[in-house]
């Protein structure tokens, strides 16, 4: 989102896989027989395993609020929907950024954005727990991030509260309630359920 990488230098693999004895195979698996220990791929190969490791997938978990549907909402899981936002701040240009969640996608995305396009955006993260990265971090280590986020007399575009319930198109703050349909703004969800 911030032009710092190509698309394909992103999903291209580099020599890391190789380097470390991976093969990337790509396709779709049909079948797993876990006496043989080998699994059908669409294509009709058959790969040997030692391990089998049944990675899924998942999906952006998008809160049930009114106005989730309305343009410049957005979530990001893919260089898809990089692109699409980016595209969005590029024409848009809007000032004001709300990331709901504050996990690792929603901190990140805002701090890249805040160092590669100073003065451009207010950032606000809004989290339903009392700390960010509660789901990556254990609560010491999570309580002190949150100190940092909230640090008085500390120059900074984040805006951060956390414990804030989302209802209905306002997100609400404890200080401010912000009209979803009004504002121009960014709402990125990064809870990911699979």
């Amino acid at each position: 989102m911030a032009g710092l990488a190509t698309p394909e230098s992103i999903v291209n693999p580099d020599t890391m896989f190789t380097d470390n004895g991976i093969e990337l195979v790509i396709g779709s698996a049909e079948q797993v027989d876990a006496q043989a220990k080998t699994v059908r791929l669409s294509d009709g190969r058959t790969i040997p395993y030692d391990k089998l490791i049944l990675g899924t997938g998942s999906s952006p978990f998008i809160p049930p609020i009114d106005g989730k549907d309305l343009g410049g909402v957005f979530v990001l899981r893919s260089l898809h929907h990089a692109e699409e936002i980016k595209a969005f701040l590029d024409e848009a240009a809007p000032r004001k950024l709300v990331f709901v969640g504050s996990g690792f996608i929603s901190l990140e995305v805002a701090s890249l954005l805040a160092t590669t396009r100073p003065g451009r955006h207010e950032f606000t993260v809004v989290e339903l727990l009392d700390r960010p990265l509660p789901l990556m971090l254990d609560p010491e280590l999570s309580s002190e991030i949150r100190e940092y986020l909230l640090g008085s007399g500390r120059a900074s575009p984040l805006r951060y509260f956390p414990k804030s319930p989302i209802k209905r198109n306002y997100v609400l703050f404890p200080e401010s309630v912000i009209d979803a349909k009004r504002a121009a703004q960014l709402i990125v969800g990064d809870d990911i359920h699979p």
